[in-house]
């Protein structure tokens, strides 16, 4: 499986060995849009458990030895995002430079609307300071190792969120001086998470 894109990272690239019984994979949800695509997140550490990179070519998945095409990109230092196409998990293994990784597949949890919140900190100034608290079914604390993507419905913008713990994560929102109502959305591991937040401003 060769790179299919390789987007730059402001992170450093170190090149290094893997050991592969400290790397690890986990599958993200399925989007229900492609259901013929699945996506995986890498995580590669050396005999020390430090994060080390890799060229991309030497990252494959083969499938009862049948090399898969697909994407691969570099999300940060160690971290990758693999994309092959495929309908089931059943039969694909994961080599890189020549190793098997044999970790056990980690599927990542999805989250759920009415365990997740999103509540304003601060609204001064035409600046709010907003915090999405992301929970799975059973009110854990929602993993992702990527940000949430925020959709934002109105006159304004808002900024990349920040994960301040597992789960929470917090962005700015700036908006003019016009009546309006706001709706916010986020979407989370390929899960869309509906209105979390309707805003109405009045100007006085």
């Amino acid at each position: 499986m060769g790179p299919g894109r390789n987007i730059a990272s402001v992170t450093p690239i170190v090149f290094a060995d893997i050991e592969a019984k400290e790397c690890l994979v986990k599958l993200f949800p399925r989007e229900a849009s492609r259901p013929n695509i699945l996506q995986f997140y890498l995580e590669l550490r050396n005999s020390s458990k430090a994060l080390v990179d890799v060229e991309l070519k030497e990252i494959l998945v083969k499938n009862h030895e049948k090399i898969l095409s697909g994407h691969i990109r570099r999300i940060s230092k160690g971290r990758y995002e693999v994309e092959v196409r495929k309908s089931k998990f059943k039969g694909l293994k994961f080599f890189v430079q020549n190793k098997s990784i044999k970790h056990q597949v980690v599927i990542y949890k999805n989250a759920v609307r009415k365990k997740s919140s999103l509540i304003i900190l601060s609204d001064e100034n035409y600046r709010m300071k907003a915090r999405l608290i992301l929970k799975d079914k059973n009110d854990a604390a929602l993993e992702v190792q990527q940000p949430p993507e925020i959709i934002f419905m109105g006159l304004g913008s808002v900024t990349e969120p920040v994960m301040i713990e597992t789960g929470v994560w917090e962005f700015d929102i700036e908006y003019p001086e016009e009546n309006q109502i706001i709706y916010i959305s986020a979407r989370v591991n390929g899960v869309l998470l509906e209105r979390l937040l309707r805003f109405q401003h009045v100007e006085k």
